[in-house]
């Protein structure tokens, strides 16, 4: 994770160095599942709680998060702007909710993390009148950092985050639709639309006594509303 910190990082400062137009900005932003689906070992626990005779309905989850980025233009032709955006992102509760019904009692399955995402775009913004609307593409490395797993049955709650760690990384894709409007020549108010597609799922690791139990638990699909201030250097 340091070495991938590392080169995003000196990237950046390479393309900062010979840009001939750069901006930085912070964005922040509300975040929910859209097409979160059960890995391996999630499907396989609701399926033996539906063979166990319990129904049960799945929900997305609610979060938010913030992030940083720079902007480096790379191609300019009749203000058809072409540029390289890399970023840091913090996003929060990422994952699945459950509704289980046993028949004698309703309970729920929360499986939930928090994120730090690397996305590297690819943008392409253009001119509507003295604005700017664009979209963008490009890869993502996705780094979990915090890990909540509930469960509660008739109020009682018993949380498993304590006891998993997270087990590598996940890799996916961004897709951003955006808009710029500016004030002035340096700043512009910047909200977007943004989708997260996982392609690899999030794994978990426990050790019980001498055991150690590897989990793939769900793949994220989520989607993304910020809004964020751009500052041109």
């Amino acid at each position: 994770m340091k070495k991938i910190l590392i080169l995003v990082l000196a990237f950046t400062y390479a393309a900062f160095a010979f840009s001939a137009e750069i901006a930085i900005g912070g964005r922040g932003n509300f975040n929910w599942d859209v097409g979160t689906s059960l890995a391996r070992d999630g499907d396989t626990l609701f399926k033996a709680l539906r063979q166990a005779g319990a129904s049960y309905s799945l929900y997305d989850n609610i979060g938010g998060g913030v992030g940083v980025y720079g902007n480096i233009e790379l191609f300019d032709a009749d203000r058809v702007k072409l540029a390289l955006q890399p970023e840091i992102d913090l996003n929060f509760n990422n994952g699945i909710n459950s509704k289980v019904n046993t028949g004698y009692k309703n309970s729920s399955v929360t499986i939930a993390t928090t994120t730090l995402d690397i996305p590297l775009l690819l943008m392409v913004d253009f001119p509507v009148n003295k604005s700017v609307v664009g979209i963008g593409l490009g890869p993502q490395v996705s780094f979990p950092l915090a890990f909540f797993a509930a469960t509660n049955s008739n109020g009682i709650i018993n949380d498993y985050g304590n006891t998993l760690n997270f087990d590598g990384f996940n890799f996916g894709f961004a897709f951003d639709i955006h808009a710029k409007f500016h004030i002035g020549n340096s700043i512009a108010f910047v909200p977007n639309l943004r989708y997260n597609l996982d392609v690899t799922p999030t794994k978990a690791q426990e050790t019980v006594g001498w055991v150690e139990y590897h989990y793939e638990l769900f793949v994220r699909r989520g989607m993304c509303v910020g809004l964020g201030v751009e500052y041109h250097l």
